[in-house]
């Protein structure tokens, strides 16, 4: 009667070491996970903040022309961390393509304007 019962703890012993195998990849996917929506998030609080910068900065120029450049250059960052935040979020490669062109054009109109070009 001894012998079976040490069996019986050996198995249960062999099967408490796969659940902790699972339980570690189960975390690191849980881990992956949070760090994905993190980043989503940041990513979307910075698009926020760029949107107000970029409003703040369409208000000053209807009154003053000079923050032309200042408009240009927020804009700019805006639709590069929309475009970011469509690839990373939404998956849109279209619209993705869409706002990194549009972006890089506002930039090149941002330093031909601080040029004086």
């Amino acid at each position: 009667m001894a012998k079976k019962s040490s069996k019986k703890e050996k198995v249960v012993v062999e099967e408490i070491e796969v659940i902790d195998v699972d339980n570690k990849e189960k975390e690191e996917n849980i881990d992956k996970k949070l760090r994905n929506k993190n980043i989503k998030m940041i990513m979307l609080v910075v698009q926020f903040f760029l949107s107000i910068i970029t409003l703040v900065f369409v208000v000053l120029f209807l009154f003053k022309k000079s923050v032309l450049a200042g408009l240009q250059i927020s804009l700019a960052l805006t639709l590069f961390v929309t475009g970011i935040n469509n690839m990373i979020t939404y998956k849109r490669k279209f619209f993705t393509i869409l706002y990194f062109l549009l972006g890089l054009v506002l930039a090149v109109l941002a330093v031909l304007t601080i040029l004086g070009v």
